[in-house]
Order: C-alpha cells, then sequence, then structure tokens
C-alpha cells in the first residue's frame, strides 16, 4: 500500500528542491498530543540539511535538521543533545518516525511522522542529490570567489 503523502517538486533555476506537505502529531512538554501542519523542505542549494517547521497555532516553528539524521532515524536511534530522530512502532504494523526537538531546560517537542511517508520523501530527495553527492552542489569555488572578491 502506498503512503498517503504530498510531494511537490519544482525547478529553482539552476537548483532543485522538494517539499512534503504532512499532518504530523506534535507532543509539547509532556501536554497531550495534537495533529498539527508540518513541512520539510529540502535544497540540492543546502544539500546536507532539511527545514521541518511546524505551523503552531500561534506561528511557524522551523528547525534546520541533517538530512543524513534523518535517513539513519529510519532504522535506528540517532542524534543526542537538542535534536534525536528514531524509528517507534505501534501496535498492528503502524511505523512512526519520532523527532525529538529541544532539550529539558528550554524545553521539548516531540514530532511523529509515519515512517512510509518520511523514508519515500527522504528517497525522493536521495534522487534530487545523491548521497555521497552532496560536496558536489555546495559550489565553494564561487563562495570563495565571493569572498575574495569582496575584500579586493
Amino acid at each position: 500500500m502506498q503512503p498517503n503523502i504530498s510531494i511537490t517538486l519544482s525547478q529553482k533555476d539552476p537548483l532543485p528542491f522538494s517539499f512534503l506537505l504532512h499532518q504530523a502529531t506534535v507532543v509539547v512538554n509532556d501536554e497531550p498530543e495534537i495533529s498539527m501542519g508540518m513541512t520539510a523542505h529540502y535544497s540540492a542549494e543546502q544539500p546536507f540539511s532539511v527545514v521541518l517547521a511546524l505551523h503552531a497555532p500561534e506561528a511557524l516553528v522551523a528547525w534546520d535538521l541533517s538530512r543524513e539524521q534523518l535517513i539513519k532515524g529510519l532504522r535506528q536511534h540517532d542524534g543526542w543533545g537538542d535534536v534525536a530522530v528514531w524509528p517507534v512502532a505501534r501496535g498492528r504494523g503502524a511505523d512512526f518516525v519520532r523527532i525529538r526537538l529541544g532539550d529539558d531546560l528550554s524545553g521539548t517537542a516531540m514530532v511523529e511522522i509515519e515512517r512510509p511517508t518520511l523514508k519515500a520523501w527522504l528517497e525522493e530527495t536521495c534522487r534530487l542529490v545523491p548521497r555521497g553527492a552532496e560536496p558536489d552542489h555546495l559550489h565553494l569555488d564561487q563562495v570563495i570567489g565571493q569572498l575574495l572578491d569582496a575584500e579586493a
């Protein structure tokens, strides 16, 4: 069965990007869980990161996450400190990925996303920029040239 997923792929000249629009389950500081709109954004312009945004009632809250950490979190616990990702199984084969954002001092948010949905979207990002090819998309020569021009 195909996951219920909404992916929008667009071409941003010259760099491709992908959005995942999804309803996630969110728990903030041990409060009751709520369903909240979530957007994940991946761009070849920043090939190592995913921007995860939660559409909270009063604000849009966004985090920059490691794409590699999200990929690893599909199979096993990955991360410590402010961000950790791990798979969670709930009865009847319902698989989720849980993402913990924040810390005990400033507060935490637990975000749950259906594993098949996140996996399909991450596979799409890997079609845009394959794993291991991220440095090829950084354009470091251009950045260094701009820095040297600014100094002149």
